[in-house]
């Protein structure tokens, strides 16, 4: 029987070297490929995700109102819609507070906030969101000097264009044309009448009348609006002697109209506790008699005083839309229009703060005025339309105060308990008056959204309280506008809302 010799020898070191040199050249691409693999499937659900985030996020904000975005409060509904399984997000508004709780938007309108805690699948996100009127330029440079295309300046454009701004007509008082009501008219028929009554001692036509209209408007401690016109006539006249001939003495007689705008007080109904008048005049045009169906139209300047000087704490947030109606001819029968041809109209309107008040350039008033005053256009001799010239109507800024005036009593009437005693006027007072009836504003029609995802736990409270002043009184607020967010941002987002 032959027998087998077997080699037991097995591999070589330098065989067991070469074998591993070939398989880690065959299995690096392998495991590279595999971690690439890894890698981008882990991106692209991170973007997924995040793109989710941001998408959840727009949908959150367009389907609730700005308004909730604005407040810090512990059951806001925006943030129970973004919640997912049960999980809470915080929201948190960036920036100053007033005293309802609402953020205070920056000087474009715009306000940022921050969420905690944003869940899209399983990852977890804070975002910063951004409410703004978009970017007012059409491109910017990046950090390193590249031109940048704006996705928002379209929306700046929209949001910088004028629209009317119509106020509510909280009181409204409007000179009737009608005889009966037109306290020109009646003021006329009430000389007529008291002449008639003393024709012994007063000479038929009088001399001169001048008319006077007041608006004098104050707050109670109650918080209801109280708000009166007065119109007060004053006719100037001469006298007849004991054989009836008219004397060279120079006498006078008032007759006083009084209208209540608010009989009851008024509690203001607009959210920034301001009240809106509208007054509606006939201009004054003096009519020179002969008989009443023969006189001569001759100019006369109104004067029109405005009146909110209450106790510190007591004024009102006020606007007063000053209409001019087209004058009529109350004395025809059928009250045709007033041929004021060759007339030009002209009025001084004074606005009275209190005496204690501090006029400077650019602050807030308590009183704005818009008016149609400068639209006049009258016919010249030969029948031309001239516009007026803006000097006929002077705006004049007064202080003033009430001697014993009492803001609580209702039935406060200044020519029984103090007439208002003027301080001193100003000429040139930077007054906030608009000469359009319809005030015209930029307002924003539609935010721009922008949404910055960060990795969870970048945000960065922070919250203090300040004080702010308003009307002489101390108001603790939150301002929250150290927040930060730190770390590199993984996603950004861009939408809009209209509010």
């Amino acid at each position: 029987m032959k027998r087998r010799n077997f080699n037991n020898k097995g591999f070589s070191l330098v065989e067991l070297i070469a074998a591993v040199a070939i398989l880690a050249v065959v299995v690096t691409p392998l495991l590279h490929s595999f971690v690439t693999s890894t890698n981008i499937s882990r991106r692209a659900t991170r973007i997924t995700e995040a793109t989710l985030a941001g998408k959840n996020i727009l949908e959150a904000v367009d389907a609730r109102p700005i308004a909730e975005f604005q407040k810090i409060t512990d059951t806001n509904l925006a943030a129970e819609l973004l919640g997912n399984g049960g999980d809470t997000v915080d929201i948190t508004p960036i920036g100053e507070f007033d005293v309802g709780g609402d953020i205070v938007p920056d000087d474009e309108g715009g306000f940022d906030i921050a969420l905690q805690n944003v869940r899209a699948g399983n990852a977890y996100y804070d975002a910063k969101v951004e409410f703004s009127r978009g970017d007012n330029q059409p491109y910017y440079a990046d950090s390193n000097g590249n031109r940048v295309d704006s996705t928002s300046y379209g929306i700046y454009e929209i949001n910088s264009e004028r629209i009317a701004k119509y106020s509510s007509m909280d009181g409204v008082f409007c000179q009737q044309y009608l005889k009966t009501d037109n306290p020109d008219y009646l003021a006329d028929e009430a000389f007529k009448t008291e002449v008639e009554l003393n024709k012994d001692t007063m000479y038929p036509k009088y001399k001169n009348r001048s008319r006077y209209i007041s608006m004098q408007v104050y707050k109670d401690s109650e918080g209801l609006v109280w708000a009166r016109v007065t119109y007060t006539y004053t006719f100037e006249y001469y006298g007849r002697d004991a054989s009836g001939a008219r004397t060279d003495s120079t006498n006078f007689w008032q007759k006083i109209f009084n209208y209540s705008l608010f009989p009851g007080g008024y509690e203001p109904r607009n959210k920034d506790g301001s009240v809106n008048i509208y007054f509606m005049y006939y201009p004054d045009y003096y009519a020179d008699y002969t008989d009443d169906a023969h006189y001569t139209v001759k100019a006369r300047k109104d004067t029109i005083d405005i009146y909110n000087i209450a106790e510190s704490g007591y004024d009102v947030d006020l606007k007063v839309f000053l209409y001019k109606q087209k004058p009529v001819n109350y004395y025809s029968d059928n009250y045709e229009p007033l041929d004021t041809t060759g007339v030009i109209y002209k009025a001084d309107l004074t606005m009275f703060k209190p005496d204690d008040y501090e006029i400077t350039e650019g602050e807030d008033r308590k009183t704005l005025v818009y008016t149609n005053v400068d639209e006049e256009f009258y016919r010249g001799p030969a029948g031309e339309y001239i516009q007026l010239d803006p000097s006929n109507f002077r705006f004049i800024l007064a202080q003033a105060y009430y001697d014993g005036f009492d803001p609580d009593d209702p039935d406060y009437n200044p020519e029984e308990e103090g007439a208002p005693q003027i301080n001193y006027p100003i000429e040139t007072p930077p007054l906030e008056i608009d000469l359009d009836l319809v005030r015209k504003d930029e307002e924003i029609r539609i935010y721009n959204i922008k949404i910055t995802l960060y990795p969870q736990g970048s945000f960065v409270p922070s919250k203090e309280t300040k004080t702010i002043v308003i009307d002489g009184r101390d108001y603790e607020v939150d301002d929250t506008s150290g927040s930060t967010f730190t770390g590199e941002p993984i996603y950004v987002v861009e939408g809009s809302k209209t509010p």
